[in-house]
């Protein structure tokens, strides 16, 4: 059992000692059952091994966990969410924990279209949007930039400093509306 907080990663390593780090897209609420999204990468020798081979009775190391991206489990305040590429793997981490503990008031996913994903993903969080009450999912396309994304934000949420937010994605997205969300968070 790995004892981790959602939202964290670890480094998985291969016994020929190819490895990469990914976040953990699994509740913290079951360090027994761990689900990783990987996919095909360039620069990933472990991601590339386990889908050219798979990995079948082969053992992998578990390094960490380690990060602070995690949610704020004493808050019930309101949640905006928002996933691309990669991050999403951080953010259903997250959701699974928010919804096992249900703390938040709400929560609201934007979701930017990612195809290596396929439709599983998103047909999970649009199972949670039509079983829970409070929650919001918000599909976007592959070419949203931080700029339509920060118009959105401030279109669907006024108040969005009294949210927590969390964004895990892409340095391209991130950073620019990192930046322009700064001066709401302070």
């Amino acid at each position: 059992s790995l004892r981790f907080m959602s939202g964290q990663t670890v480094r998985l390593t291969n016994e020929d000692g190819a490895s990469h780090i990914y976040p953990v897209a699994s509740c913290a609420c079951d360090g027994q059952h761990l689900l990783f999204l990987i996919r095909r990468r360039a620069n990933d020798d472990f991601g590339q091994s386990v889908i050219k081979d798979g990995a079948p009775g082969e053992m992998v190391r578990i390094e960490g966990p380690n990060g602070d991206f995690v949610l704020q489990e004493d808050s019930i305040a309101p949640c905006v969410l928002i996933a691309a590429d990669e991050g999403i793997g951080y953010i259903k981490s997250l959701l699974e924990h928010a919804i096992a503990i249900d703390n938040a008031d709400w929560l609201h996913v934007y979701l930017v279209h990612e195809p290596a994903w396929g439709d599983k993903v998103l047909n999970l969080f649009r199972s949670w949007e039509e079983a829970l009450d409070n929650f919001r999912l918000t599909g976007l396309s592959q070419q949203t930039d931080a700029n339509t994304l920060y118009g959105l934000l401030q279109k669907d949420h006024p108040a969005l400093n009294k949210c927590h937010l969390y964004v895990a994605g892409p340095t391209a997205l991130v950073g620019p509306l990192g930046r322009m969300l700064k001066g709401l968070y302070g």
